[in-house]
């Protein structure tokens, strides 16, 4: 299984969110606690996304983990 795979498309929506919020990639990974570079990595497909990363993330992005999976909560 390769890492684009095991990422479940997280990375696609993290970058959509990206630009609906109209933020700066450098800041959310600041935010996030990470590098550019590791954000970069992680939307190439050359980083497996870790449950600390999608926290982290999702924290800078104003939404949930379950949000960058794509998942609805129930009412």
């Amino acid at each position: 299984m390769d890492i684009a795979t095991m990422n479940h498309g997280v990375p696609e929506t993290i970058e959509r969110l990206i630009a609906e919020k109209g933020m700066k990639k450098c800041i959310v990974a600041e935010r996030a606690g990470m590098s550019a570079q590791m954000l970069t990595d992680i939307f190439a497909n050359r980083r497996l996304l870790k449950m600390c990363d999608i926290v982290s993330l999702a924290k800078a992005l104003g939404c949930t983990p379950n949000d960058l999976f794509g998942l609805k909560e129930k009412p």
